[in-house]
């Protein structure tokens, strides 16, 4: 039967059989060359686990290597035990040096703290993830960190607890002054165990403990403060920062008490102590670091 047919088709109909045919088998040719070409093209995938999820958006985080995009987010997924999420990133193929033992991965996000402010450029281009390389065999899941978890050890901080009844202007990241200078920042607000008071922990930068002793005097401030009187008036206008976040100030009257140790608890005052501005303690004649 087919030799019947065959007979019938001519020769140039038998060239346009075969060029019908031709087409689909080119096709699925390309079609795998390229895709042979992506999966070459894509690097290694790569799990990291976070604490949450905060900042980081499917297919629109970057994952960055000294200012140089070389990656992305491609899918989040909650941790068996749910208490972390990882995040699958996708490497390109040039960064597959970078999936290494050592290599660090942070979440950079606006940061707002006695340092200043960092990650500004986070505000337009969204979080990104950023690489810091190591050094050693390859490797495909990570620790996670936020921004500033990884502290350098010339810029530690330590830590003390401020109590009081109600915080009216204080909140995460506002600074602690010393005679107007910054010299830390509010890093967390939390009841107390009982829920009578207020706690807040504040990071003092270390250079700056020796400020701290036992008798010193922490209060809120605001931005602008008024005293009006029958026989005059008196308006102090603080920083602007203070303006509009709100600070913590402190004062040591004469003679200053020892430094503090680290951790140490105070009462945090709603209004400045009477004549803190004549104060003037000598506060050089201890060591720079706080008691163990």
């Amino acid at each position: 039967m087919k030799s019947k047919i065959l007979k019938k088709l001519t020769h140039g109909e038998l060239k346009i059989a075969w060029l019908f045919w031709l087409f689909p088998i080119f096709a699925f040719v390309l079609t795998g060359a390229l895709y042979y070409r992506y999966l070459e093209a894509r690097g290694p995938q790569l799990k990291i686990h976070f604490t949450d999820a905060a900042g980081i958006d499917v297919e629109k985080t970057q994952v960055r290597f000294r200012g140089v995009t070389v990656g992305k987010v491609e899918s989040i997924e909650l941790t068996p035990d749910v208490k972390g999420v990882i995040a699958i990133i996708r490497l390109d193929r040039s960064a597959k040096n970078l999936a290494v033992e050592g290599s660090d991965f942070f979440i950079v996000q606006p940061q707002i703290d006695y340092r200043g402010i960092r990650g500004l450029e986070t505000i337009l281009s969204g979080s990104y993830i950023r690489i810091d390389l190591g050094k050693g065999k390859s490797k495909f899941e990570f620790e996670g960190k936020t921004e500033g978890t990884n502290t350098d050890p010339n810029e530690l901080v330590i830590r003390y607890f401020l109590s009081t009844e109600a915080v009216e202007s204080i909140g995460l990241g506002d600074s602690v002054n010393y005679r107007g200078m910054k010299i830390g920042s509010v890093t967390n607000i939390s009841f107390s165990k009982g829920g009578q008071s207020i706690k807040v922990e504040i990071g003092i930068e270390k250079k700056f403990v020796r400020y701290i002793r036992e008798n010193t005097f922490f209060w809120q401030s605001a931005g602008i403060e008024a005293n009006l009187g029958l026989f005059g008036s008196k308006i102090k206008v603080g920083s602007l920062e203070s303006i509009i976040k709100g600070a913590i100030n402190i004062a040591t009257p004469d003679p200053a008490g020892k430094m503090a140790l680290a951790e140490a608890q105070f009462s945090l005052l709603k209004s400045a102590p009477k004549d803190f501005e004549k104060w003037a303690p000598n506060l050089l004649g201890y060591s720079s670091e706080p008691a163990p």
